[in-house]
């Protein structure tokens, strides 16, 4: 699990949506909501690209009066393969600033509307995390947050080899990560059933890309060292009362 990193899912039951003005419009026009991808993100703005099915009847104009959102631009319109439009959307600036205050969340895959509620997963450090659901709380408190660690896996799929991971879970095991080293080389060549060149070479390709992924793609999920991390159960499962 990568240290520090959270993925956490918040739901809210389509009827509770209503209860808030801004969403409302959303409920009363649209069956399902998918957001397909960010293509603008900074601290007070927020610009997606979403597939909508509208209610039959039902038009973007209605969807966008008095939302939260105005539409940018249509991609696609309903055809007889594919009954939903693909819409680019901004959303409005009082939203965005609830959705991203925190610039070290970002939206995941998944966050959707459909007929049972809607789901909204975000991907941050605990800290982060923690000041989306207060914000969120105060919003409209969700009816279930769930939470988890985030795997190198799902960092970066394909960032190193099978081979590659087999080796470096034997140096670990081994103690080649401890200070000082619990094994030598060849302890890990031996065990791993090859040779220390080749070994070395595992080690050597395998940390480089861990290393240069954190370095250039995620600078912005580091937290300064002065900064503790909150307690684990911080953001743990959790579920409320149906209100």
């Amino acid at each position: 699990m990568v240290s520090g990193l959270r993925d956490v899912t918040f739901f809210w039951r389509r009827d509770r949506l209503k209860l808030q003005p801004l969403l409302a419009p959303i409920m009363e026009n649209c069956e399902s909501a998918t957001i397909m991808g960010v293509l603008e993100q900074t601290s007070n703005s927020l610009v997606i690209s979403v597939r909508i099915e509208l209610i039959e009847g039902h038009s973007l104009d209605n969807l966008q009066r008095n939302s939260m959102f105005i539409v940018r631009e249509v991609l696609a319109e309903p055809s007889a393969s594919d009954d939903a439009f693909v819409v680019i959307v901004s959303m409005i600036e009082s939203f965005a600033e609830l959705v991203l205050k925190s610039m070290s969340c970002i939206i995941r895959p998944g966050t959707r509307l459909d007929s049972n509620g809607f789901t909204y997963i975000v991907r941050g450090s605990r800290n982060a995390v923690k000041e989306k659901k207060d914000r969120l709380v105060s919003f409209l408190r969700p009816d279930r947050i769930s939470a988890g660690g985030v795997q190198p896996e799902d960092l970066a799929p394909g960032l190193i080899t099978k081979r590659q991971e087999e080796i470096l879970r034997v140096a670990f095991d081994l103690g080649w990560y401890k200070a000082p080293r619990g094994c030598k080389l060849e302890d890990i060549a031996v065990r791993s059933n090859l040779s220390r060149s080749t070994v070395a070479e595992h080690l050597v390709h395998a940390e480089s890309n861990i290393i240069r992924t954190y370095i250039e793609a995620m600078p912005h999920w580091l937290e300064s060292e002065d900064e503790s991390l909150e307690e684990e159960n911080s953001i743990v499962s959790d579920s409320w009362a149906e209100q």
